[in-house]
């Protein structure tokens, strides 16, 4: 623990991250390599496989979110939403800032020599329509237009408005119940892929989409509330068997897609979804094992994965600045591999100067309101 933080799933949010870069990096120009990592069954796909990365934030999120209710450390609405803007969104606004700035700049709309992929980002002139849309965020902005990591930021500040009231139902309600919830909400967004009531800007950011990636912070506040009962059954599975378990996680975590390649064969646009939950088992085991396994602690807990950690939300936010830029820049002087290794290199520092300046003083804001907050209720509480 370090600030009320487990460190060790700080770690995990930075290894997912980093997979995010790398599969990013995969897509920038079509090689055989990156076609057969980013879309066939080699088990060094996890290593570029951003989106089961999107859905462990998720139910990272609804893990660590859901602490403090357990702790009976949170106070109201007011300091949630407060304490999830300056996490959240002002770090998103800044980094958006430099994203239109550096792509008013440097864009062309459009490299020859790249992939297809990379030319639907950055290839259109920045509007007033388009930044408004961006700062408003929750509504529904063209998420490839500039940074196409937001969709992910889009649910997640959605889902903070309706979380205190999700978190509400799983400390009150038994465990089946909120499993009952999740497929309800799921089953919404599958409703919606079939009757296209609302289809978002971005990829997968309708606000039906939203009702589903809430049940992943369900399962993760789920997690949290029953974190004893889980470490406890953990520790009575003999040792073979828990490495079948991390077998099966890692499975169920690299190749949950195959559920959406059959579906879309029979013209059916679900199967992510059904995916996803997949994912969110296989994450959820890995919480577990990161908090319940000595050597899988120790691993997590080595200096440079910790730093990770500490950077992953800058690290998300900024590396795909940095790589549109570097390609924009450096695309007809330097070979693509070194491209490559100074977009890594380049999003780092970037990140690093972006946790410092930016992330640590929002969170120490954020503290220093709730101690107050909390200090003036008790206060009123011993003058009534």
């Amino acid at each position: 623990m370090e600030s009320g933080r487990i460190l060790q799933l700080d770690s995990l949010r930075g290894i997912a991250a980093l997979t995010v870069v790398f599969g990013h990096i995969a897509q920038v120009v079509d090689t055989p390599l990156s076609v057969a990592l980013l879309g066939g069954i080699s088990p060094l796909r996890v290593f570029v496989n951003g989106m089961p990365a999107v859905i462990l934030f998720f139910v990272l999120s609804g893990f660590v979110l859901t602490l403090p209710y357990l702790n009976g450390k949170n106070n109201t609405f007011l300091v949630f939403y407060l304490k999830r803007i300056l996490r959240i969104y002002i770090p998103y606004i800044i980094a958006m800032f430099f994203a239109f700035v550096l792509c008013n700049m440097l864009s062309t709309q459009g490299i020859d020599s790249v992939s297809s992929w990379f030319n639907k980002s950055w290839n259109e002139p920045i509007t007033a329509n388009l930044i408004v849309e961006h700062v408003i965020l929750i509504g529904d902005p063209h998420t490839n237009a500039v940074n196409s990591v937001i969709w992910s930021l889009v649910h997640e500040m959605r889902i903070s408005l309706i979380f205190p009231f999700l978190v509400f139902l799983v400390i009150r309600l038994n465990w089946r119940y909120i499993i009952g919830l999740c497929i309800i909400l799921s089953f919404s967004g599958i409703l919606n892929s079939i009757f296209e009531w609302h289809l978002g800007n971005g990829n997968n950011t309708s606000y039906f989409d939203s009702l589903h990636y809430s049940s992943m912070f369900l399962l993760g506040s789920l997690i949290a509330k029953h974190a004893s009962q889980l470490k406890i059954m953990y520790a009575e599975v003999q040792n073979k068997y828990k490495w079948m378990l991390v077998v099966i996680a890692l499975l169920l975590y690299n190749y949950s897609g195959i559920f959406n390649k059959v579906l879309k064969t029979f013209d059916l646009h679900f199967g992510h979804m059904i995916g996803d939950y997949m994912i969110a088992v296989a994450a959820g085991f890995f919480m577990i094992l990161a908090i319940c396994s000595p050597n899988f602690a120790s691993l997590l807990l080595l200096k440079p994965i910790v730093f990770l950690g500490r950077i992953s939300y800058s690290l998300y936010l900024y590396h795909w600045i940095v790589l549109y830029s570097l390609i924009y820049l450096f695309h007809d002087n330097l070979p693509i591999w070194i491209i490559y290794i100074l977009v890594l290199l380049v999003s780092i520092v970037v990140s690093a100067i972006a946790y410092k300046y930016i992330e640590v003083p929002l969170i120490n804001l954020g503290k220093r309101f709730t101690n107050r907050y909390v200090q003036s209720s008790n206060t009123f509480g011993v003058t009534r």
